[in-house]
């Protein structure tokens, strides 16, 4: 009997311009496709810096033998100004199986704002 080992392959699609309100809730798209010859269902993060300054959370999707599918990965996007890499990790049965960067990092910006709350004399 021959065993048929997790592998993964990835595409991650994100906006024209990487650049972002602090805050602000973002979506990718990783195009997973399953080149074995067993259906398997993967664990997906996507999160930008190695500290996880912001993660999709774990999605799990099972692929098909040779299958191929679109994972929408949403994150609220850290409160701090500054450029951040972007990673997807990939598990089956809590086994890392894929650790990918992506081509673009991510910039997050703040835009100055101020609230009134008062004049008083």
């Amino acid at each position: 009997m021959t065993t048929v080992l997790p592998q993964i392959q990835a595409v991650i699609q994100a906006a024209e311009d990487p650049t972002f309100e602090g805050g602000s809730a973002q979506s990718a798209v990783a195009v997973l496709s399953n080149p074995t010859t067993a259906p398997f269902t993967f664990d997906v993060e996507l999160y930008l810096d190695v500290l996880k300054a912001a993660s999709s959370g774990i999605i799990s999707v099972a692929i098909p033998a040779g299958g191929s599918t679109n994972v929408p990965l949403a994150v609220i996007m850290p409160g701090l100004p500054g450029t951040y890499q972007v990673y997807l990790d990939v598990k089956v049965n809590n086994v890392l199986i894929g650790h990918f960067l992506a081509t673009e990092d991510v910039v997050i910006t703040v835009t100055p704002d101020i609230d009134l709350i008062s004049i008083t004399w």
